[in-house]
This record gives C-alpha cells, structure tokens and sequence, in this order.
C-alpha cells in the first residue's frame, strides 16, 4: 500500500496556481507517487500531499460510506431528514458499482463539486480550477491518479507545524491562549463549527467529522481536511477511527 504524507513550506507570495503550474505538477506526478523524489516539490516550493491506492487492507465499506457522503447524490435542501433517509436507502438498494471499477469517476465527481483541478494520468486528462477557498476546509490545489486504483491529494498549502496543530492536541493539552472552562472558547469553536457545516451543507456534503481530521490554529480557527476521512478508509486496518 502507498501511504505517504509529504508536508510542505510554501510561500504563497511567490507563488501563482494556473493551468501552467497545473501541467508541471502533472509531469513530477508519477515520479513522486514512485519513490523517486523526496518532498512534492514544483520548482523550488515545497508542497504537502498525500497519496494511497486501494489494496487487500483497505476499508471497502468505509470507502463506499465516504463516497456516499461526499457525493451526497440523494441531497436535496427540500427535502426533509425522514424522506432524505428513504432516498438514500432506495439507492442502496439499487447496488453501487465497486469502487474499483469506477475510481477515477468517482474522484472527478467530487473535484467537480469541490471546484477542485483534477489530473488523471492513466487516460492524461488534466482539467484546471481555480482555486475555490472555504474558509474552515483545508485548501486543495488538486486531486490526481497515476494508475487505476490509485488517489494523490495536493493541499499545496503552507502547513507550519509550530502554528497549526491538530484539534485532538489542543483539546488534551493546556494551552496558555485557551483557558480550562471559557464559554468564550465554546463559542469560538462550536461558531467554527456551524460556519463548517454551512460551506460544506450549501455544496451538498455531508461529512462525518472526526476530531483527528481538523487542524487548529492559535486563535482556535478550525480548517477541516475534508478528504482525511476518506484516505483513513483507503489505507484500511492500519488507520485507527478517532
């Protein structure tokens, strides 16, 4: 299985995403997915990415539930909670396809969605987006395969370990900007919370959040990785579900 987290310095003033920088990122691709270089790098900016590829040991049945969840084709703001439910038990019943036979649609269906670039190397199909930014998701400069089964995910986002942690360290430790008790504190996260819930409820998905998947910064700003989850159900039993 090809599980590896690359994480990246990048200084976005010197930096400019465009269908140019799109296509050089496209050709370091398959090199980097085999081992051959170290950090993701497009010239001389690093860049965080993870890749994976379905095996024995992924979670089929986690991958088919994220799917679900970020297609979310039964959604329909009209609708209420006990028709959407009906809905979305008559598509299971119809069958999904396996998720290997149709992967890469898959993918592309939730780059769509996300207004995100998608990079499909097996077929060298390359379609560029601008950046679309979500205020409390975690940027996505791309979604890529270089084989049939395989998913690579670019944040291209400058990730400072020292400045933005994840909310599970926060929550278990003391920090001295986030005092023990602070209904000032409650506010700021469950107000993080609600606006996720709307950027992502208005482009009709419906995740289920886990405390492992968000990132925090100083001033309790929560960014969400929207495809963590989904990476978890691919790498399998090695992944533990917090």
């Amino acid at each position: 299985m090809i599980d590896t987290l690359a994480l990246a310095h990048m200084n976005e003033a010197d930096f400019e995403w465009n269908e140019e920088q799109l296509r050089r990122l496209a050709a370091i691709l398959p090199r980097w997915t085999a081992g051959e270089e170290g950090h993701l790098r497009l010239g001389h900016i690093e860049l965080e990415a993870a890749k994976c590829e379905l095996t024995s040991e992924s979670d089929i049945g986690g991958v088919e539930n994220e799917f679900e969840r970020l297609h979310n084709t039964s959604f329909d703001l009209l609708i209420d909670y006990e028709e959407h439910q009906k809905v979305k038990e008559s598509l299971k019943n119809k069958g999904e396809t396996p998720p290997v036979s149709s992967w890469i649609q898959r993918w592309k269906r939730i780059a769509e969605k996300l207004g995100i670039s998608h990079v499909d190397l097996t077929t060298n199909i390359i379609e560029f987006k601008q950046i679309h930014i979500l205020p409390n998701v975690v940027p996505l400069l791309l979604i890529g395969h270089t084989t049939p089964q395989n998913v690579i995910i670019v944040y291209g986002k400058r990730r400072n370990l020292k400045e933005k942690i994840d909310l599970q360290t926060v929550l278990r430790h003391s920090y001295s900007n986030i005092p023990h008790g602070s209904l000032q504190t409650i506010y700021l996260l469950t107000k993080n919370l609600l606006d996720l819930y709307s950027q992502l409820f208005s482009r009709q998905v419906t995740p289920e959040f886990r405390t492992k998947h968000f990132r925090c910064l100083p001033s309790l700003w929560l960014q969400y990785d929207i495809v963590g989850p989904m990476l978890d159900a691919i790498r399998g039993k090695s992944s533990p579900k917090l």
